[in-house]
């Protein structure tokens, strides 16, 4: 149970910084150019983010 729980931590650590990873390159590009590539990524990730609170 405890080493379960330990890997739930990191994992929930690894997804929330490959979040912000994602966010944060979202952001610049962006910036870069606006357009179709920006609602695909958002799309991306709110779609894997579903995913997850489903599991």
């Amino acid at each position: 149970m405890k080493s379960n729980n330990k890997k739930l931590i990191i994992g929930t650590v690894a997804g929330v910084t490959a979040v912000a990873t994602l966010v944060g390159s979202t952001a610049l590009v962006l910036k870069k150019k606006k357009g179709a590539y920006k609602s695909k990524r958002i799309k991306k990730v709110s779609r894997f983010w579903r995913k997850k609170v489903k599991d």
